[in-house]
Protein backbone atom coordinates (compact mmCIF):
# COMPACT_ATOMS: atom_id res chain seq x y z
CA UNK A 1 0.00 0.00 0.00
CA UNK A 2 1.20 3.49 -0.88
CA UNK A 3 2.08 5.50 2.26
CA UNK A 4 -0.78 7.72 3.37
CA UNK A 5 1.53 10.72 3.66
CA UNK A 6 3.06 10.36 0.17
CA UNK A 7 2.31 13.53 -1.80
CA UNK A 8 2.60 13.11 -5.57
CA UNK A 9 3.12 16.32 -7.51
CA UNK A 10 3.08 17.23 -11.19
CA UNK A 11 4.32 20.64 -12.28
CA UNK A 12 3.70 21.72 -15.86
CA UNK A 13 5.34 24.67 -17.55
CA UNK A 14 5.83 25.72 -21.21
CA UNK A 15 8.60 23.17 -21.73
CA UNK A 16 7.76 20.00 -19.87
CA UNK A 17 5.92 18.30 -17.04
CA UNK A 18 7.91 17.42 -13.93
CA UNK A 19 6.78 14.69 -11.58
CA UNK A 20 7.99 14.06 -8.07
CA UNK A 21 6.77 12.79 -4.75
CA UNK A 22 7.58 13.68 -1.18
CA UNK A 23 6.52 12.52 2.24
CA UNK A 24 4.60 15.15 4.19
CA UNK A 25 4.30 15.25 7.98
CA UNK A 26 1.38 13.00 8.87
CA UNK A 27 -0.15 15.42 11.38
CA UNK A 28 -1.13 17.81 8.58
CA UNK A 29 -3.53 15.08 7.43
CA UNK A 30 -5.39 14.97 10.77
CA UNK A 31 -8.94 16.07 9.98
CA UNK A 32 -10.88 18.76 11.85
CA UNK A 33 -13.85 16.42 12.30
CA UNK A 34 -11.78 13.92 14.31
CA UNK A 35 -13.63 14.41 17.58
CA UNK A 36 -15.52 11.25 18.47
CA UNK A 37 -18.55 10.94 20.76
CA UNK A 38 -17.65 9.45 24.15
CA UNK A 39 -19.97 6.43 23.81
CA UNK A 40 -18.82 5.76 20.26
CA UNK A 41 -15.21 5.96 21.49
CA UNK A 42 -15.83 3.31 24.17
CA UNK A 43 -17.65 1.00 21.77
CA UNK A 44 -15.02 1.41 19.07
CA UNK A 45 -12.13 0.87 21.51
CA UNK A 46 -13.68 -2.44 22.57
CA UNK A 47 -14.39 -3.46 18.96
CA UNK A 48 -10.83 -3.00 17.73
CA UNK A 49 -8.85 -6.21 18.37
CA UNK A 50 -6.05 -6.11 20.96
CA UNK A 51 -3.62 -7.10 18.21
CA UNK A 52 -4.19 -3.65 16.68
CA UNK A 53 -3.11 -1.84 19.84
CA UNK A 54 0.31 -0.21 19.96
CA UNK A 55 1.96 1.71 22.76
CA UNK A 56 5.02 3.83 23.28
CA UNK A 57 6.60 6.04 25.87
CA UNK A 58 7.14 9.71 25.19
CA UNK A 59 10.74 9.49 26.41
CA UNK A 60 12.41 12.54 27.92
CA UNK A 61 9.25 14.61 27.49
CA UNK A 62 9.79 15.83 31.04
CA UNK A 63 12.77 17.83 29.74
CA UNK A 64 10.46 19.98 27.58
CA UNK A 65 10.03 23.33 29.41
CA UNK A 66 6.69 23.85 31.21
CA UNK A 67 5.23 20.55 30.01
CA UNK A 68 2.22 19.07 31.78
CA UNK A 69 -0.98 17.25 30.91
CA UNK A 70 -2.87 20.44 30.01
CA UNK A 71 -0.09 21.67 27.74
CA UNK A 72 0.00 18.31 25.94
CA UNK A 73 -3.79 18.33 25.48
CA UNK A 74 -3.62 21.87 24.05
CA UNK A 75 -0.79 20.95 21.67
CA UNK A 76 -2.67 17.90 20.44
CA UNK A 77 -5.94 19.83 20.05
CA UNK A 78 -4.23 22.49 17.93
CA UNK A 79 -3.23 19.63 15.61
CA UNK A 80 -6.74 18.09 15.40
CA UNK A 81 -6.25 15.44 18.09
CA UNK A 82 -9.28 15.76 20.33
CA UNK A 83 -9.76 14.96 24.01
CA UNK A 84 -12.76 12.69 24.61
CA UNK A 85 -12.42 12.31 28.38
CA UNK A 86 -9.98 12.83 31.23
CA UNK A 87 -9.92 11.17 34.61
CA UNK A 88 -7.53 10.51 37.46
CA UNK A 89 -6.92 6.92 38.54
CA UNK A 90 -4.59 6.20 41.48
CA UNK A 91 -2.90 9.58 41.06
CA UNK A 92 -2.32 9.11 37.32
CA UNK A 93 -3.99 11.27 34.69
CA UNK A 94 -5.72 9.20 32.02
CA UNK A 95 -6.61 11.15 28.88
CA UNK A 96 -8.62 9.61 26.04
CA UNK A 97 -8.21 11.14 22.58
CA UNK A 98 -9.27 10.60 18.99
CA UNK A 99 -8.16 11.70 15.56
CA UNK A 100 -9.31 11.03 12.04
CA UNK A 101 -7.26 10.65 8.87
CA UNK A 102 -8.47 10.68 5.26
CA UNK A 103 -10.09 7.47 3.99
CA UNK A 104 -12.15 7.34 7.21
CA UNK A 105 -9.22 6.09 9.28
CA UNK A 106 -9.82 6.61 13.00
CA UNK A 107 -7.17 6.44 15.70
CA UNK A 108 -8.19 6.13 19.36
CA UNK A 109 -5.63 6.94 22.04
CA UNK A 110 -5.07 6.68 25.76
CA UNK A 111 -2.43 8.90 27.36
CA UNK A 112 -1.28 7.87 30.84
CA UNK A 113 0.62 10.49 32.83
CA UNK A 114 2.44 9.20 35.91
CA UNK A 115 3.67 12.01 38.15
CA UNK A 116 7.11 11.74 39.65
CA UNK A 117 10.68 12.71 38.99
CA UNK A 118 10.65 12.52 36.09
CA UNK A 119 7.00 12.45 35.10
CA UNK A 120 6.36 9.65 32.60
CA UNK A 121 4.06 9.85 29.61
CA UNK A 122 2.82 6.66 27.95
CA UNK A 123 0.56 6.52 24.91
CA UNK A 124 -1.50 3.52 23.83
CA UNK A 125 -3.51 3.69 20.65
CA UNK A 126 -5.73 1.52 18.50
CA UNK A 127 -6.52 1.70 14.82
CA UNK A 128 -8.16 -0.77 12.47
CA UNK A 129 -5.52 0.06 9.82
CA UNK A 130 -2.31 -1.03 11.54
CA UNK A 131 -0.14 0.22 8.67
CA UNK A 132 -0.57 3.81 9.93
CA UNK A 133 0.88 2.95 13.36
CA UNK A 134 4.46 4.14 12.70
CA UNK A 135 3.11 7.41 11.28
CA UNK A 136 0.93 8.02 14.34
CA UNK A 137 3.76 7.30 16.75
CA UNK A 138 6.11 9.75 15.01
CA UNK A 139 3.44 12.45 14.68
CA UNK A 140 2.26 12.39 18.30
CA UNK A 141 5.84 12.40 19.53
CA UNK A 142 6.72 15.39 17.32
CA UNK A 143 3.59 17.35 18.31
CA UNK A 144 4.26 16.90 22.03
CA UNK A 145 7.90 17.99 21.73
CA UNK A 146 7.25 21.19 19.74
Amino acid sequence: MEPLNNLQVAVKNNFDVFYFSTLVPTHILFLEQGEMDRKVFLTTWKDIPPTHEKSFSLDNLGSVPNINTSVIIDKLKSNNVFMIAKRTVEGKDMVYLSLQLPRDIWVLMELKVTPGVPTTYNMAYKCRQVQVSPLIHASIDAICRN
